[in-house]
This record gives C-alpha cells, sequence and structure tokens, in this order.
C-alpha cells in the first residue's frame, strides 16, 4: 500500500513539474512604452498636415509614403492557407485616420491592399493609440454606419484579443471581418475581407503577427512620410 501511495505521489509531482513548464513557456506579455513612444511620434508626424486641412473642411486623414507596419505581404505569410487574402502583392495604401471629428478620438495608422474598381475586398492591418474606455464602445461608435458582431474575446500578451465582423449593409462600406489586440495604451488589428465563418481565422493571424506588427513599428515609425499629393 505505502508502495502504490508513493507512486501516486511521484505522478502528481511530474503532472505537476508539466503544467509548471508548459506556463513558463507561455508567451510573454508584450511591452508597449516604445510601441507609445512610436504611435506619438507618428501622431506628431501627422499634426502639422491635420492643422493645414482643417481650413479645407477634412482634418480626419492623412496619406502616408510608406506602410509604418512594413510589408503587407510578410503578415499575409503568416496566415493560414486557408484564409484568402485580397489585394496582396499590390501597393498598399498607407493613412492615418481619425474616424470621428473629435480630438479625443485616437488616430488609427492603417495600410491596406484592394478595394478597387475592381474589387469590394480588403485586407489591412492597423495600429493606434487605445481609446478611452470600452473597445468595444469604441467601435460601435465609429462603426455605427454598419451592423457589427462581436466574437469572443480573451487575454493574451498582457492585452485583449476582441474579434468581431463588420457588415456595410446598404451604406456602402465594405464587409469584413477583424481582430484587434488592445491594451490601456495602445491597439494593434488585421482587417479581411471575409464572412463570419472565417472569423477564427482572422483572429489566428492577428496571434501569429502581434510580434512582426510591434518590430515593424518601431524600425518603421521614424522613416514614415507624409504622402505628397
Amino acid at each position: 500500500m505505502v508502495a502504490v501511495v508513493a507512486v501516486v505521489a511521484i505522478a502528481l509531482a511530474a503532472i505537476v513539474a508539466v503544467v509548471a513548464l508548459g506556463s513558463d513557456d507561455a508567451p510573454a506579455p508584450i511591452a508597449t512604452d516604445e510601441i507609445v513612444q512610436a504611435i506619438d511620434d507618428l501622431e506628431a508626424l501627422v499634426a502639422d498636415a491635420r492643422a493645414a486641412d482643417e481650413a479645407e473642411g477634412n482634418s480626419l486623414s492623412a496619406g502616408l509614403e510608406t506602410c509604418p507596419l512594413g510589408d503587407l505581404d510578410d503578415v499575409w505569410n503568416l496566415a493560414s492557407d486557408d484564409l484568402e487574402i485580397a489585394g496582396s502583392g499590390s501597393r498598399p495604401v498607407a493613412q492615418a485616420l481619425r474616424f470621428l471629428d473629435d480630438e479625443d478620438e485616437p488616430t488609427s495608422f492603417q495600410c491596406f491592399g484592394g478595394g478597387d474598381e475592381q474589387s469590394a475586398r480588403i485586407a489591412g492591418v492597423l495600429v493606434g493609440r487605445a481609446s478611452d474606455g470600452s473597445h468595444r464602445r469604441y467601435l460601435r461608435r465609429t462603426l455605427s454606419f454598419a451592423d457589427v458582431e462581436f466574437g469572443e474575446e480573451f487575454d493574451h500578451r498582457g492585452g485583449t484579443v476582441l474579434p468581431y465582423c463588420v457588415d456595410g449593409g446598404d451604406s456602402g462600406a465594405f464587409s469584413f471581418c477583424a481582430a484587434d489586440w488592445v491594451t490601456d495604451d495602445v491597439q494593434f488589428g488585421v482587417f479581411v475581407s471575409v464572412g463570419e465563418n472565417d472569423l477564427g481565422l482572422v483572429e489566428d493571424l492577428l496571434v501569429a503577427s502581434l510580434d512582426h506588427l510591434a518590430e515593424q513599428l518601431l524600425a518603421n515609425a521614424g522613416e514614415v512620410e507624409l504622402l505628397d499629393e
């Protein structure tokens, strides 16, 4: 009987050791201090352009020469083969966009391909400061013209992943599914013109590309220039 108890104790100890090892292998939280600074540098870059455009009634967007998140095809290469990416291989559009005419709203730095006259499909990435309060409420404000359906959010790398799908309906806006990684300070996102059945694939792409997007932002933010229109 003593021998049996000893064997059980050893087995339990082994299980605990395996669980502990697994927790050590969990991805570490993403440090956001340098990311916040990079975003603030981009904000400063577009501030003058935004002020100049205010006289013309357009203070919400500014074109960028290059994408601060790097080559989009490097992101798409991290996607599942089952996820169809629109506009891959084409020169992306890069822009700084504030969705609402409110200085308290964060600027979203977006890069996307597709969406030309031949296709109503897009795929892209974004980064920006996080909004104050609930990210769900922020999305409902900025996408008030469309129907937004949220998936199940979960904690990841020190932030929260929130997947969702947007139906542009009769508004003329693009329909797409997206996933955002949000902390108190920053947000990263990916968005692809696919249906709700592929939302999990978009979510997987965000998780797979987070480190890459953060690295590219830190490498490129200081080199981004405004588009000379």
